[in-house]
Parts: C-alpha cells; sequence; structure tokens
C-alpha cells in the first residue's frame, strides 16, 4: 500500500498541539497555588473557608442543578473519610 501523506492535516494538527502547549492549565495552575499557600504561614481558617466558598461556588456554577445535592453529599463525605484516614 502506498504511504499517502496529508500536509494539511500534519500542519492542522501541528497548530493544534502548539496551541494546546501555549494554553495554560487552569487545574494545574490551581493547584501549584494551592500548595504554595498550604505551605505558607497563610491563616488555615481562612484559607478552609476559601475552600469552602471555592467548592460552594464551582458545585452553584458548573453542576447541573439536579446534580448538586450529590455532588454536595459526596464532597462532604470525602472529606470526612479523609480526615478519617488521618488520624
Amino acid at each position: 500500500m502506498p504511504q499517502r501523506t496529508f500536509p494539511h492535516l500534519v500542519g492542522l494538527i501541528r497548530d493544534i498541539e502548539k496551541t494546546a502547549a501555549e494554553e495554560p492549565d487552569p487545574l494545574g495552575i490551581l493547584v501549584l497555588m494551592l500548595r504554595m499557600v498550604i505551605d505558607s504561614r497563610a491563616d488555615p481558617y481562612l484559607l478552609i473557608g476559601a475552600l469552602v466558598e471555592g467548592t460552594a461556588a464551582t458545585v452553584a456554577r458548573k453542576i447541573p442543578p439536579e446534580r448538586q445535592g450529590d455532588v454536595a453529599f459526596e464532597t462532604v463525605k470525602i472529606l470526612v473519610d479523609r480526615m478519617k484516614r488521618l488520624q
């Protein structure tokens, strides 16, 4: 079978890969920022408050209304389970 080349497709793939490499990764940035703040001298109570507020806002804005209760419940359950493992 002869080898086919598709220069336009190859160029498009290259452009997509370049664009993806240039785009910031919001979740990666958030994780890095969280690690920095957790390791800093920031007030842990204020940090927890900010994280809870961020969680509530994310559930309210990004999760469909019919799933919000389940997601909120499972989020609290994950926290409780994680705290039990740390003790």
